[in-house]
């Protein structure tokens, strides 16, 4: 039963994060890219600003997830997941940070 119910916590997060991007873009995105932004704001500091809005924040995101990572912990091709970055990236929804 719990299982089930944080399935559909997840999937709603999903649909919910589907929607802000496509009124953030004006256009439809695929719903592997939503779920990859969702990783990466929860192996960072943005998720606080990604809930306050997408436009009303500027990017000052230090720290971050690699695509990696993100590969590994969703079992996804790493070249999959850093097509669907780099498109977030370009979209200005996402930005990336060198660490030394």
């Amino acid at each position: 039963m719990i299982g089930r119910i944080v399935s559909q916590m997840q999937l709603a997060s999903g649909l919910d994060v589907v929607r802000v991007l496509e009124e953030h873009l004006q256009r439809k995105i695929p719903f592997d890219r939503a779920i990859f932004l969702l990783m990466i704001l929860r192996g960072s500091s943005g998720l606080r600003a990604f809930c306050n809005g997408l436009a009303s924040t500027a990017p000052s995101v230090v720290d971050g997830i690699s695509i990696n990572a993100v590969a590994m912990s969703l079992n996804r091709p790493f070249e999959t997941v850093r097509r669907h970055v780099h498109a977030l990236i370009d979209d200005g929804i996402c930005q990336r940070v060198d660490h030394a």
